[in-house]
């Protein structure tokens, strides 16, 4: 077998020797290439990163610049509320955007300094720059007014004539008052075309005659006559013993302990009646009078009779009536537009802005407000460092349902050295769900100094298909005395508004969205008012608060009686169950004014600037 032919040893290695390799001149020119071309990429890359834009370049300073704008923009744009209005900061309110319930409270602000930040805080928290490095930063307001028009207070008439029967000729009979037995009269008094809203009855006169042992014991109750009988719930009352009558049927004077008020328009009812055992005593009436006035009951007031085209008790009736005083208005701002003006010193020059705000928000010197989504105690509507509200207890948040609070917790409005000597507004919606004899209410000390304050209470009190509202205050001499009582439909909240002006002592109430009048307070020193503001609990667990507001300052201007247009159904900027959203406008507005102005007052900051300070509310109480 013939072997294959391979190379020798030799001859590989000389191939391999063979082969050429670079040579020393070779590589010094490699590497002086690669030199160049490194140099010159090298300074491509640095002119083009001296080319790309830094923090302090114009395009970098102009994004930032709008970004900052715009997000200011949004949340003005957002806005139910400005709370503090300065001319390099402001504080909003906008409607909730975490989900617990709560509005949240925004503040912008700058320093003033060339060179400080705009930062943005939200809630009290942190500030966080939103643009650094600015030399300028102004903020201004177009405003517009707001005006709500009242009724004067009212001062009282001397006593006149209310009512009166006392025939030349009489049929006389005769009504006796035992047991279940009850009788009465109605009658509707014909007041003057310029009385006010109210009427007091003072004093009462007929002719009562003893029975028998006379050891009874009558009582007369005084309360409205609604539909074709007496109202169950009298206004007033008081005992008359059977053995001050007289043994004939005498004319007899009985003074009121204190005023019975009626609202111009309301009928009233007298009833008599015995509240003690056996006779309280007999009652002269005219069984053939007119204008069939009388009325009796034999079922203890389940059912009632009353005369048919005759039949009248003899009687005169004195009281007074209310004079309206000078009207008044309350005018306050809502912000349409913010004007921006920004300067970043590596912008091209000063950027500015005008937004418009489309919920017109209502601009507060102080303001409280509650709508009872989520705890109260963790409001700051002025993000100042205090919340708005304290909770003496621990606040159950379990009594919150549904947008409404159940009373049954107290709050305190903060800080509570408020004296309250500023044009003051209160609005309160609340329903009274259960028929039990309690009710609830708010009780709102204000104008404080040295000692003494006014103090108006506004009760809602379910009675039947009826939500009876009560208005009451406080006298000098520290006697509560009955301003209104009005009722309304049950079922549903009822608006409760209450506007003070301090610089005449006259408090104005509406109930839903119409006015029920003017009335001047009295400062008194009663201990019972308490020196702080707050909200105690009711005793009635039916009563629920769906919301609350309060706000401080604006000017005020008076007029003539009756030249101030009438508040509308919506007497305010409100805002709406489970949300801040915007309600309706604000009703009617003044008019007519010009020419008639004879004084006004001006309360908060001359800038708009709101100093957030005062405690407001004093007690929602269970009378």
């Amino acid at each position: 077998m013939k072997r294959p032919h391979l190379p020798s040893r030799r001859r590989v290695a000389h191939r391999r020797h063979g082969q050429r390799a670079f040579t020393l001149m070779e590589v010094v020119v490699s590497v002086v290439i690669a030199g160049l071309l490194l140099a010159t990429m090298t300074s491509a890359i640095v002119l083009a990163t001296k080319a790309l834009p830094t923090d302090a370049s114009a395009a970098v300073a102009t994004t930032q610049s709008a970004d900052a704008l715009q997000q200011l923009r949004d949340d003005l744009r957002a806005a139910v509320h400005l709370t503090r209005r300065a001319p390099t900061s402001v504080t909003l309110v906008v409607a909730d955007r975490d989900a617990d319930g709560l509005p949240e409270v925004i503040t912008y602000a700058w320093d003033g300094a060339n060179g400080d930040p705009l930062t943005r805080a939200v809630n009290g928290g942190t500030a966080v720059t939103v643009l650094d490095n600015l030399a300028d930063f102004g903020l201004t307001y177009d405003t517009v007014d707001s005006v709500q028009g009242y009724p004067g207070g009212q001062s009282q008439s001397a006593e006149v004539e209310l009512s009166k029967y006392d025939p030349a000729a009489s049929q006389a009979d005769q009504f006796t008052l035992d047991g279940s037995n009850q009788f009465g009269f109605f009658f509707t008094p014909n007041l003057p075309a310029d009385a006010g809203s109210t009427w007091q009855l003072t004093r009462l006169v007929i002719r009562p005659q003893k029975d028998g042992p006379a050891n009874g014991t009558a009582q007369f109750d005084f309360t409205r006559w609604t539909g074709n009988a007496p109202d169950a719930t009298p206004l007033a009352s008081f005992l008359v013993g059977e053995a001050d009558m007289f043994y004939d049927y005498l004319w007899t004077s009985y003074t009121m302990p204190q005023p019975v008020t009626y609202q111009n328009g309301d009928t009233a009812a007298i009833v008599f009646k015995d509240v003690g055992s056996g006779v309280a005593g007999r009652i002269q009436w005219d069984s053939q009078g007119a204008p069939a006035s009388q009325f009796e009951t034999g079922d203890g007031g389940a059912t009632w009779d009353v005369a048919s085209g005759q039949g009248a008790v003899e009687h005169y009736v004195y009281g007074t009536y209310a004079m309206g005083g000078d009207d008044w208005a309350l005018t306050r701002q809502r912000v349409t537009a913010v004007g921006v003006t920004l300067t970043h010193p590596a912008a091209a020059g000063p950027y500015t802005a005008r937004v418009n705000l489309p919920n017109n928000p209502l601009a507060a010197d102080a303001l409280w407000e509650a709508d009872f989504n989520a705890d109260p105690t963790l409001l700051n509507l002025d993000g100042l460092s205090h919340n708005d509200w304290a909770d003496p207890g621990n606040f159950d948040v379990a009594r919150l349902a549904d947008g409404r609070w159940a009373l049954t917790e107290t709050l305190r409005a903060l800080p509570v050295t408020e004296t309250l000597s500023t044009p003051t507004t209160i609005d309160l919606w609340l329903e009274d769900t259960t028929d039990d004899g309690h009710g609830g209410g708010l009780a709102l000390c204000f104008d404080r100094s040295a000692g003494v304050r006014g103090r108006v209470t506004l009760h809602v009190q379910r009675i039947g298909s009826t939500q009876r509202v009560t208005v009451t205050a406080k006298t000098g001499t520290n006697t509560d005395e009955t301003w209104l009582t009005h009722d309304v439909a049950a079922g549903e909240n009822v608006h409760l508004h209450a506007a003070i002006d301090p610089t005449q002592d006259v408090v104005a109430v509406a109930i839903n969205g119409v006015h029920r009048g003017g009335f001047n307070y009295a400062r008194g020193t009663d201990p019972a008012m308490p020196a702080t503001h707050t909200i105690a609990d009711s005793a009635d667990p039916g009563v629920f608060v769906d919301r609350i507001r309060v706000q401080t300052g604006g000017i005020i201007e008076y007029a003539e009686p009756g030249t101030l247009a009438s508040i509308g159904q919506d007497l305010s900027l409100s805002l709406s169950i489970g949300g801040l959203s915007l309600n309706a406008d604000l009703g009617d507005l003044l008019s007519g004014l010009t020419g008639s102005t004879s004084s006004s007052s001006t309360s908060g900051n001359g800038n708009g600037n709101g100093n957030g300070n005062g405690g407001i509310l004093s007690d929602l109480l269970g009378l």
